[in-house]
């Protein structure tokens, strides 16, 4: 159980059904995002989108100076670079509620530091899955995405999709992925792989590094929480 502020609300998240915490989110948003509300315009890239949609909602944007697929839904605001900058394609940012960057690859921004020759934090991103950098923000793997239809066709990006189940379709040569999104979460659908891959997450939890690591944890299928460790996950 969680509980945390969202607008003039606190709302509070137990284990189980999801829906009655989305249906919370989304009046908190609605009342108190009232410039976005009366003039439509879209919130500034970087940060998380306002007011929450009900369902999801996706609009094209350029993130740390890379084309990306803002979506927006009652459970955060993710940033997928699109494959319109240099062949780019992954998951820059994920903000939760609360505004905090699950991701945060500013590469091009400076702000930190990395060994890698790219630099800043750009080792960062999710699911970071193939060789040669597909779906690895800020490097490029001659990727494209779009959002099909039904039977598979591009639907026509008109400044925004809604829906309560929307697909994004991502590929190169080697690799073909669907994302299907919905409000509460996002499931992951392998079309062909012609090489080794994972899922990958690089990034900091919750924003940043709690000190000490050992307050940091994840959870597997088994239910059993592990703690994190210097260098990677325990």
């Amino acid at each position: 159980m969680g509980n945390f502020l969202v607008g003039n609300r606190c709302v509070i998240q137990f284990n189980g059904n999801a829906n009655a915490f989305v249906d919370q989110m989304y009046q908190a948003w609605q009342a108190s995002a009232h410039f976005y509300q009366h003039n439509g315009t879209e919130p500034t890239a970087g940060i998380g989108y306002q007011p929450f949609p009900k369902n999801v909602r996706v609009t094209r944007v350029k993130h740390f100076d890379n084309m990306c697929w803002k979506i927006a839904a009652a459970g955060g605001t993710w940033y997928f670079e699109n494959g319109e900058t240099d062949g780019k394609t992954g998951f820059s940012s994920a903000f939760d509620q609360a505004g905090n960057d699950w991701i945060g690859n500013d590469a091009d921004k400076g702000y930190n530091t990395s060994s890698s020759n790219g630099g800043k934090d750009e080792y960062r991103g999710w699911p970071n899955f193939g060789v040669g950098n597909f779906n690895h923000p800020q490097r490029k793997s001659n990727a494209t995405s779009y959002w099909p239809d039904a039977k598979g066709n591009p639907l026509a990006f008109n400044h925004v999709l809604e829906g309560d189940h929307l697909i994004m379709r991502t590929s190169n040569e080697t690799y073909d992925l669907e994302y299907h999104i919905y409000p509460t979460h996002a499931t992951i659908k392998i079309i062909k792989v012609k090489d080794n891959n994972a899922f990958l997450y690089e990034g900091p939890v919750e924003g940043e590094q709690e000190a000490p690591i050992e307050k940091d944890y994840y959870v597997l299928k088994d239910g059993v929480h592990r703690t994190f460790v210097e260098g990677g996950l325990g």
